[in-house]
């Protein structure tokens, strides 16, 4: 399952930063979803219609 697999890649190519972090919120709309992490950091992908 690719979710795994993401998980996977990330768990070993970040170590022990990547097991500390959590997501902290998930918005979803229409065009747009974001993701805040617990670093802080955030992200933001387009669906393209």
């Amino acid at each position: 399952m690719i979710i795994q697999e993401t998980y996977d890649l990330l768990k070993l190519k970040y170590g022990d930063s990547f097991k500390s972090t959590s997501i902290e919120k998930v918005v979803v709309g229409i065009l747009y979803t974001a993701v805040k992490l617990s670093t802080g950091y955030c992200g933001i992908a387009k669906t393209e219609i």
